[in-house]
């Protein structure tokens, strides 16, 4: 008899709620609308910021410096050791809809960037996201200081490189692109990537 253990590599966020009470009925509708947040620090020395997880958007996305409507904290490039700022982008997704012809999830532009990122417990090297200083629709990074995208979908200016998921799976952080919730309470709980 011969017995094989399989270990994982797994990430739990802790989560917390914009809105109301958070059930397991009402899930399907408050994720994809960037009501609930995590924390994550990027940098070093580390800037740690609030950000919506969002299914709709594929992308690590940090309001930076520059953008000018935000009262959230921004990520300051100048003050990181470790930043390494690339091409300057936008980054779009649209969808088909009945009436309006297509409504826009997501719109922004920035400067596809590295730095140390930490999530949950986990700390990575030269993490790709997107320094944030231009958002071109007015629901999008309305709250918070960006997104935490965990869509699987590419979409306009995204490289299958970029998306967050596969950073993820890359650096060993975590094995699969499969998540769940455990709720603590109908305010909060954590995401199991």
């Amino acid at each position: 008899l011969c017995l094989s253990f399989i270990s994982s590599s797994y990430i739990s966020l802790h989560f917390d709620t914009l809105i109301g009470n958070l059930t397991s009925s009402n899930i399907k509708n408050i994720l994809p609308y960037n009501y609930i947040y995590t924390s994550i620090c990027v940098g070093s020395p580390s800037q740690c910021f609030n950000l919506n997880i969002e299914l709709q958007n594929p992308l690590l996305s940090i309001i930076g410096s520059s953008y000018k409507s935000s009262s959230y904290p921004k990520y300051d490039s100048s003050k990181s050791s470790t930043y390494k700022e690339g091409e300057y982008k936008t980054f779009k997704r649209s969808e088909p809809a009945p009436l309006e012809g297509e409504i826009v999830i997501f719109n922004f532009a920035g400067y596809e960037s590295t730095d140390t990122l930490t999530i949950a417990d986990k700390t990575i090297s030269n993490i790709s996201f997107i320094n944030v200083d231009k958002n071109f629709i007015s629901d999008n990074l309305k709250v918070n200081s960006g997104i935490l995208g965990l869509d699987l979908r590419l979409s306009e200016g995204v490289s299958k490189e970029m998306m967050l998921i596969n950073q993820l799976k890359k650096n060993n952080v975590v094995d699969d692109d499969v998540f769940y919730i455990e709720y603590k309470d109908e305010h909060k709980g954590n995401l199991i990537i």
